[in-house]
């Protein structure tokens, strides 16, 4: 389950290399 930026509140949890991992993992490349 990928968790877009703006479902937790108004400012997002910063973005871990764990995070980048998953996102690639999910086949979604961001910054």
């Amino acid at each position: 389950m990928i968790i877009i930026a703006g479902e937790l509140g108004p400012e997002p949890p910063p973005i871990t290399a764990a995070d980048v991992r998953r996102y690639r993992i999910s086949g979604v490349e961001e910054p």
